[in-house]
């Protein structure tokens, strides 16, 4: 193998670990807890919205792997680009499992935000 074809392997896996990160935190597990925790608010079954979110998830990965690779020619783009994807894949992460507010079901009724505005902030921030 040449130089070349190494440097491309090397590159590939950590850029596949963080496109998948990212796009399966957004596209698919945060859709499947928020199925889960209001399963009685939705007309279809959980396996039939996880298999449209699956589809859906592995099209993204691949294009964003696809744009990812192609600016990643160099090291230190490579390492930027896997940063960044990185850092806001455990940002969502964070945000969604461990900053569980008590926004209320999916059910139609208004949020009431006055009551929840620390809770706003918090989020805002983060």
């Amino acid at each position: 193998m040449d130089h070349d074809t190494m440097a491309a392997q090397k590159r590939s896996l950590p850029i596949l670990l963080s496109v998948s990160s990212f796009v399966l935190t957004l596209f698919l597990f945060t859709p499947a807890r928020i199925f889960i925790g209001n399963f009685m608010e939705f007309s279809c079954l959980f396996h039939e919205s996880m298999l449209f979110f699956l589809v859906v998830s592995l099209g993204l990965m691949l294009v964003l792997f696809t744009v990812a690779y192609g600016v990643s020619r160099r090291e230190t783009t490579c390492r930027t680009v896997v940063s960044m994807l990185s850092a806001s894949a455990f940002a969502m992460w964070v945000q969604g499992n461990l900053f569980l507010w008590p926004y209320g079901v999916l059910n139609g009724t208004d949020i009431e935000w006055d009551a929840l505005l620390y809770f706003g902030f918090i989020d805002a921030a983060f």
